[in-house]
Formats: structure tokens, sequence, C-alpha cells
């Protein structure tokens, strides 16, 4: 088998291979939304109380979890559309609550209020988007 016949093999798996299906894909985004926005709240209330230590282990899992979503975008954005469309609005959303919070916690800001901001917009934004409404648009 020549190197040719190997990689025929390899592109037919992933042709062969099945997408997920659309309900797949609207569950893990409103579980997903769910699951960021109890991260945005408890950020909100760990700056509030000026928990240092809290946020930095609150923004270990956050970053776990982000990570594991951007692992999803090849998905997305071969399903296209609203899907995709959706995808990106929370990855925005989540990498500038991300960013910020990374920021206070390096030093780089120390005023918590502009930390706050980009928490507090996701939050609101977040908590705007009905998935399968959007979805179904």
């Amino acid at each position: 088998m020549g190197l040719a016949d190997r990689i025929r093999g390899i592109q037919a798996k992933k042709q062969a291979a099945p997408a997920p299906h659309t309900d797949e894909l609207v569950t893990y985004l409103i579980t997903t939304q769910q699951k960021f926005l109890l991260y945005l709240q408890q950020y909100k209330a760990l700056f509030l109380a000026s928990d240092r230590e809290a946020i930095i282990s609150l923004s270990e899992r956050y970053a776990r979890d982000l990570q594991e979503f951007r692992k999803k975008k090849d998905i997305y954005a071969n399903r296209g559309g609203r899907h995709y469309m959706l995808y990106r609005v929370f990855s925005e959303e989540f990498a500038a609550v991300y960013e910020a919070v990374n920021y206070y916690i390096n030093g780089k800001e120390k005023d918590v209020d502009k930390t706050l901001r980009p928490i507090v917009s996701a939050l609101f934004a977040l908590s705007q988007q009905d998935v399968p409404t959007a979805l179904a648009a």
C-alpha cells in the first residue's frame, strides 16, 4: 500500500465520518451558554468581594472550558449559517472576559470596574440570546 493509497483512505474516512446532528449542536450551545453564564455570575460576585485567589481558581476552570469550546469551531464553521454566527458571538464574548480577567490577575489592570465591564457586557449579551429561536429564525 503506497502513500497515495493511505492518503485516499484517510480522506475517505474523513468524508464518511458523520457530522454531529443539528440538535446536538444546539444542545451543546445551550449548555455552554448556561455554563458560561454561571461563570460570569461567579466572576462578578468574586470581583465585588475582592477574592483574588477564588478568581484565579475560577479563571483556570474558565480557561479549560473556553479551550474545549473553541475546539468545536470547525464543526460550527462547517455547519455554517446561524450556528456558526452564534458560535462566534459566544466565542468573542467568552474571549473578552478571559482577556480582562487575565489582565487583572497578571496585574496589568488594577481597576476592578474596568475588569467588570466585559463581564457585565457578556452577561447581558448571553442572557439575551435565545439559542433555539435564533437558530430557527
